[in-house]
């Protein structure tokens, strides 16, 4: 998703303005709580090796305030929007869908880290992904 929280906003009005009156979508969109999770799995990987936590990787974390409070962190150093499980049914609804059901798209700690250690098991980190029906022309 761009950055720029309100185009996303649009972009989700014209996917339903594109959609047929009881037509639906599933949209994969990236989670900001899976993406604190990863780096508090990271802290944690640090420390039980005894080892101090290398910033650079926690480089996401890098941005202003408002950023990191909005859900846009750098992602291999690009802006991305994260959003919240709770803020996606908000945006959904408002953008003219109903039946607004989301899930968690899990994958593999090494979409992560490179070589994540072997006890790094469930939970894994995730995506949303939402389903929903269009209902307003």
């Amino acid at each position: 998703m761009l950055p720029e929280v309100d185009l996303n906003k649009v972009m989700l009005k014209n996917i339903r303005r594109s959609i047929n009156p009881g037509g639906h979508v599933a949209i994969v969109m990236p989670s900001l709580e899976s993406f604190f999770y990863s780096g508090w799995r990271l802290i944690e990987w640090c420390n039980r090796q005894n080892e101090e936590v290398d910033m650079s990787d926690l480089s996401g974390f890098k941005g202003t305030k408002m950023d990191l409070i909005q859900g846009i962190v750098r992602i291999d150093g690009v802006k991305t929007k994260h959003y919240l499980e709770t803020e996606l049914t908000v945006l959904f609804t408002e953008a003219g869908f109903t039946d607004v059901v989301i899930h968690k798209v899990e994958y593999d700690w090494t979409s992560e880290f490179s070589s994540p250690p072997k006890w790094m098991k469930e939970p894994y980190p995730w995506d949303w992904l939402i389903e929903a029906k269009s209902v307003r022309a």
